[in-house]
């Protein structure tokens, strides 16, 4: 359904679709939970980051204050723009802004990194329904933070050629599983381990460090998820937090459970469109020939875009040919059709003409020394 005339964010109301001869009447069918219009605009203290321009907002997640339950069917994001749209991206950001009521904790952090997927679908929290853990190193990491009131966090901004994020739909140990240079191996902070890869179970986290300066950029932690041995649900308290926690053994707010604290406790995600390439195509199609047998023949075909190509024989992968050109021998007289596959960086498709490569006998060879 495609409304005429936006509504305003943080309205609410019923939306009632009427059926061309439908028996009952709109007046007589009760009305479906109240909708309230989200509201998809950024904080105005993003404005600070220079980059920010460059980014589209993809996702809003607010964390529950307490009874979160999010590792097997994902959050309730306020805003989602991968339910109606691709992205083609280069790079991804998180934000984390959270304020207390008394205001006197008034924080946020931005964290943008080289694209560590093509998939904006797996960006967000993870949980079972999009299979999105992620424990891996990241390229190119920006790190910014603000602050007013009287905690500032403990974050050194700048630009670090790599840092490391652990998205987990599950419980996690403090042992340092990837290694991660200068991580403890025994506490929660930059380095831990996944104890559940693939299944939503009790903790959960989406936590973005920057290794090299020894600290976590922001954390939102314990989102719940999955059910037990007895199939309870099994819900947590969340915990966010930017910067490292140095009042706590576990500097990456593990354990920490204050969402509540927080009346805005707000997790951003953006990333940086870039413009699809067209499709790929052929400039150059391989051609038809006859060689003798035993000597070889040179297929070549070209498409400027392409990521890598496939060659086929009589519609059957050639191993190992993936390139521009294919080097085919025949073993015995007759004739074989080769054409090639072009695939560009997002995976779509091109197929060459057909060439009819005819293998005859070369005759009798004499050899003079």
């Amino acid at each position: 359904v495609t409304l005429k005339t936006p509504l305003a964010a943080g309205t609410t109301g019923w939306l009632t679709v009427q059926i061309p001869g439908s028996a009952y009447k709109s007046a007589a069918v009760p009305k479906p939970p109240a909708f309230t219009v989200p509201d998809g605009t950024v904080p105005s203290e993003l404005n600070a980051v220079s980059e920010r321009g460059d980014y589209e907002l993809v996702y809003k997640f607010t964390p529950v204050a307490s009874g979160s339950w999010v590792g097997t069917i994902g959050p309730a994001y306020g805003v989602d723009e991968t339910r109606f749209r691709d992205f083609a991206f280069d790079r991804a950001a998180y934000a984390l802004r959270i304020r207390s009521a008394d205001g006197k904790t008034n924080q946020w952090a931005w964290a943008s990194m080289g694209a560590f997927t093509e998939d904006a679908s797996k960006l967000g929290v993870a949980c079972e329904r999009r299979q999105n853990t992620w424990q891996c190193y990241v390229d190119d990491l920006h790190v910014q933070h603000g602050y007013s009131g009287v905690m500032e966090p403990i974050l050194t901004d700048g630009t670090y050629p790599r840092g490391n994020i652990e998205f987990f739909m599950g419980n996690y140990g403090g042992s340092n599983a990837m290694n991660i240079p200068g991580a403890s191996g025994s506490v929660n902070d930059f380095g831990d381990s996944n104890s559940n890869p693939t299944t939503g179970y009790t903790y959960n986290c989406l936590q973005v460090h920057s290794y090299l300066a020894k600290q976590t950029v922001l954390a939102v932690n314990a989102l719940g998820g999955g059910y037990n041995a007895n199939g309870v649900k099994q819900t947590a308290n969340p915990g966010v937090g930017i910067g490292n926690n140095v009042a706590n053994t576990h500097t990456d707010w593990t354990f920490i459970y204050n969402a509540g604290q927080y009346p805005t406790r707000d997790l951003y995600i953006f990333v940086r469109p870039v413009a699809r390439d067209a499709a790929v195509a052929f400039t150059r199609q391989p051609e038809s020939g006859a060689v003798a047998i035993g000597v070889p023949y040179v297929l070549t075909a070209y498409a400027p875009t392409a990521a890598r190509y496939q060659w086929r024989k009589d519609g059957v992968a050639i191993a190992g040919a993936t390139g521009p050109t294919c080097s085919v021998v025949g073993t015995q007289t007759g004739s074989a059709e080769y054409d090639v596959l072009a695939y560009d960086a997002y995976g779509r498709t091109v197929t060459s003409t057909t060439a009819t490569i005819v293998f005859k006998n070369g005759g009798t060879h004499l050899f003079v020394r």
